[in-house]
């Protein structure tokens, strides 16, 4: 929802980029980082069982992941006539 409020074409962008703008996302995603890498230690045996398993589905989901991000971008882009 976010994304779409802060298109160009939409009537309240300068407002939702203002607001979005006030907010430090560096103190926002530390304590959630802090909490997953606390979630993970205490499952720290069960992880080791399913080794490599775990290592491919990291590959194919940052792999995914990274390919997601740069095909919407180019999108938004396109969009944007750069």
């Amino acid at each position: 929802m976010g994304i779409i409020t802060s298109l160009i074409f939409c009537m309240v962008s300068t407002e939702v980029i203002k607001a979005i703008n006030s907010v430090d996302f560096l103190s926002i995603t530390t304590p959630i980082l802090t909490y997953a890498g606390i979630s993970v230690a205490n499952k720290l045996g069960t992880l080791k069982s399913l080794s490599w398993k775990v290592a491919i589905t990291g590959v194919f989901i940052f792999v995914g992941t990274y390919l997601g991000s740069a095909t919407l971008a180019q999108f938004g882009l396109f969009l944007s006539n750069k």
